[in-house]
């Protein structure tokens, strides 16, 4: 028994499994064969749903794990930051600036303050950092933030925002909102060298049983949907499978710390929405 992919005139692909069996006459000898064809092209499909559905689980629950871990280093790793950034302070309040030692426990106490950052950005990927949660509306925070959006991605790339006509209600963290829109602007504005165009997008949408049906953590119900789309030189399906992991980047080693996107995916899932 095998399985065949057709396609109808009208361009449409469909499946069938063929059962062939031989043909003889009352001597015995071959004279031809006999085939059926069953149309298997449903079974298909809840086959490949089931199957993209156990993958998206699996990525669900890796990041899942992943955070966690990323959660308990980040706050130990803070914990000793504090003391370190703490004693630098003093240290440098009680040595004037034209002590020998002065400099090097500058650079020791900025190094500090950087790598504080990074704790930062895995306790917001792992959707442990405090918010100030307001009502706000998602299309005043994109039009707040677009000046600086627009220095931030050069001239070469031309930004239009096609905003929701009507207001977008939601209950966020501003600051938030805008690391979001900015590490998604940096990684537009990497991945077209040359120019090209980002689109911010903004509409109130309703997502529907079916839709969560195919997307694990997914909740029916009203959203505000944000999209950022730009004319890059895109991913493959590997990269895709990786890039809300942290620490996993593309760029070359010092052009990112592959931080960016995991930090959005925290930051989206801790305002109990979807990325």
């Amino acid at each position: 028994m095998l399985d065949w992919e057709l396609i109808k005139e009208d361009g449409t692909k469909y499946y069938v499994d063929t059962s062939i069996s031989l043909i003889r006459d009352d001597h015995g000898k071959a004279i031809g064969f006999r085939g059926i064809l069953r149309d298997i092209t449903e079974r298909k499909r809840s086959e490949k749903k089931q199957k993209d559905l156990e993958a998206q689980l699996y990525q669900a629950q890796k990041m899942e794990t992943v955070g966690r871990l990323a959660g308990g280093v980040a706050h130990d790793f803070n914990n000793l930051l504090s003391i370190i950034l703490g004693y630098g302070e003093l240290m440098l309040a009680s040595l004037g600036k034209g002590h020998p030692h002065h400099e090097m426990l500058t650079q020791i106490y900025q190094a500090g303050i950087r790598a504080q950052e990074l704790t930062r950005q895995l306790l917001a990927f792992s959707r442990k950092q405090i918010l100030e949660m307001k009502v706000v509306d998602v299309n005043g925070v994109v039009t707040g933030f677009e000046k600086l959006l627009r220095r931030l991605i050069g001239e070469d790339t031309q930004l239009t925002l096609a905003l929701s006509s009507d207001p977008l209600m939601v209950n966020a963290d501003i600051a938030q909102m805008e690391q979001v829109l900015m590490n998604l602007a940096v990684n537009a504005r990497d991945a077209m060298p040359d120019g090209g165009a980002l689109t911010i997008e903004t509409k109130a949408v309703e997502l529907d049983e079916a839709y969560a049906g195919t997307r694990p953590g997914v909740i029916p119900g009203s959203y505000a949907l944000i999209s950022v789309s730009d004319t890059g030189c895109g991913m493959d399906k590997d990269i895709l499978e990786r890039i809300f992991e942290p620490f996993f980047t593309t760029k070359e080693r010092d052009k990112g710390t592959g931080l960016g996107l995991a930090t959005s995916y925290g930051i989206v899932k801790q305002h109990q929405g979807n990325i």
